[in-house]
């Protein structure tokens, strides 16, 4: 795959054969950049000047920090010629509070392993090299906004030409732009991975390059491209191996690759061997000129969504995603947002427009209630459930408010002597912490009188003689939940007797009223005092009938 490289201290590489044409037009707007942690301890530090960072990197062990103050250091390479340790790199970085700018290409050649360089901007646009080239093991890049104003590659990791491969090498939390002359076509990009292992790439932000952001090229193996945002550069990122080798077994995961302005967001491309064992998979992609993802050769892409992700301003390169934005739930966070330091807005939910489910558990419809329906007495009862939570349910009878409730169980208070005895409706109106509501009703008879039925005489029947306990045809049938108290019986509204024992029998001698129809009454009393009343018609009908007393 092409590249066009010069490495320090080396024979400059010939150009390779171009794949494809020109690259985008280039962007000048500036990028805002945050200055070094004030937490940072420095061992060393050096001012503004010619090879002051030079002298200030040879200066340094392995633990210790060198800081630069602020201003511009130029040299044409600023090399690490010493190696730190596992735990103890060797790190050059900004003074605290402040950013330092160089103004050269930076070189970490093999054996200068554990180096670590961070919050700097690097500029080489005075020189014909490669912005950053790693040979060593264990380098660590992190919160550095690299440019070369469109010279040349910005990074390249290891060499196959014998200067050294990059292993362990963590890209992260840095801004690449203005990569590649776009005379070049696609040989120059903003990270070139010529011969890496377990490479890391992550939480960068890549725009305007002249051929690929990602250039997975020709021996990359085990390297992960995660997190990043990589727009309007001419090519996205490429899977790709030369005659002799091929790029395999890389992560591509849950990055923003959109508007790329010469070919695909992401493609491959194999000039012998093809790879295997590469993923480009939960990343959000968008535009590419010539689409978002080439022909599957070498590479599986699977699970990518395609759509706008809603920069807050794409012109000004404020990669930030708005509210809304579709790309948010597939790559996890807002890396934009994060390296800005504002903190990540959360994923915009749909608004919740469901109500709540709602339904009666008792009374039962049609079920007979009396007394107090209460949580206490365990007879009034709603289930209620809704995936934001339930905010109260409201208890009606017959459209007048009962109570509200705003933890379960829900349970209506409702004394029922304060009701008619009949037919009522109880209503129950849920609400969910969004608003919505959904109201559930029943319908119930209160009864609170004790039940009583004429067993005989019945209705319409002829009477004559004695109707009494003793002569067994004249009793009424009675119950009540708390028992009887007593029955009080009567004929055409005048008292006959009381009982207060079962069976529950009048005691009316008929040849006391004249023959004809006449109404019996008797009047159950539960034990709460509660009263009901059962009357029948009756004709009695007697041989001889005796004066009406006076």
């Amino acid at each position: 795959m092409p590249s066009r490289m010069s490495l320090s201290s080396s024979p400059v590489l010939p150009r390779r054969l171009a794949l494809a044409g020109l690259a985008a037009v280039l962007s000048s707007a500036a990028v805002s950049v945050a200055p070094a942690s004030a937490a940072v301890t420095c061992d060393r530090v050096a001012s503004p000047g010619a090879g002051a960072a030079q002298k200030l990197v040879d200066s340094l062990s392995a633990g210790q920090t060198g800081c630069l103050r602020a201003g511009t250091y130029p040299q044409s390479e600023l090399r690490f010629s010493r190696a730190g340790r596992s735990g103890a790199p060797i790190r050059l970085t900004s003074y605290p509070g402040e950013r330092a700018r160089l103004a050269g290409f930076v070189y970490i050649p093999k054996g200068s392993d554990y180096v670590t360089v961070s919050d700097l901007d690097i500029d080489d646009a005075s020189t014909a090299q490669t912005t950053v080239q790693v040979m060593a093991t264990d380098t660590v890049l992190e919160r550095l906004d690299i440019t070369n104003r469109s010279r040349n590659t910005c990074m390249s990791l290891g060499s196959n030409a014998g200067w050294g491969q990059a292993v362990r090498t963590i890209v992260r939390e840095s801004r690449f732009h203005d990569c590649g002359e776009p005379a070049a076509g696609n040989q120059d990009h903003a990270i070139y991975f010529e011969n890496v292992v377990d490479g890391q790439v992550v939480d960068n932000l890549f725009w305007n390059t002249s051929a690929w952001a990602i250039h997975l090229y020709p021996n990359a193996r085990r390297t992960t491209v995660a997190h990043n945002v990589i727009d309007g550069n001419g090519r996205g990122v490429i899977f790709a191996g030369d005659t002799s080798k091929a790029s395999s077994d890389n992560v591509v995961s849950q990055n923003l690759i959109t508007n790329s302005t010469v070919e695909y967001n992401v493609q491959s491309y194999w000039g012998g061997p093809v790879g295997s064992g590469n993923l480009a998979r939960n990343n959000c992609l968008y535009n590419g000129k010539a689409g978002n993802v080439a022909s599957q050769s070498g590479f599986t892409a699977s699970v990518n969504t395609v759509a706008d992700p809603l920069y807050v301003d794409r012109a000004k390169h404020d990669y930030r995603l708005r509210a809304g934005s579709p790309c948010l739930a597939i790559v996890g966070y807002d890396t934009a947002a994060k390296l800005a330091g504002v903190p990540v807005p959360p994923p915009v939910p749909a608004p919740d427009t469901t109500g709540p489910a709602v339904s009666w558990v008792k009374p039962g419809a049609g079920q007979t209630v009396a007394g107090v329906l209460s949580e206490v007495n365990a007879n009034c009862e709603v289930s209620a459930s809704d995936a934001g939570g339930i905010a109260r349910i409201e208890f009606f009878l017959d459209g007048k408010a009962l109570n509200v409730e705003a933890h379960a169980p829900y349970a209506c208070a409702w004394d029922t002597t304060t009701a008619t005895d009949g037919s009522h409706t109880l209503k129950a109106v849920a609400y969910d912490k969004a608003g919505n509501a959904t109201s559930a009703q029943t319908t119930v008879t209160v009864r609170n009188g004790p039940t009583v039925t004429w067993a005989k005489p019945v209705a319409g029947a002829v009477a004559s003689g004695v109707l009494s306990e003793v002569n067994a045809n004249c009793d009424v049938q009675v119950g009540a939940a708390g028992g009887i108290d007593r029955v009080e019986f009567f004929v055409d509204g005048r008292a006959l007797n009381v009982e207060r024992y079962a069976p529950y029998a009048c005691a009316w001698d008929t040849s006391t009223v004249a023959n004809g129809t006449h109404a019996l009454k008797a009047v159950a009393y539960d034990t709460a005092g509660h009263s009901t009343t059962a009357t029948i018609t009756v004709t009695v009908r007697n041989g001889t009938t005796r004066p009406a007393a006076a």
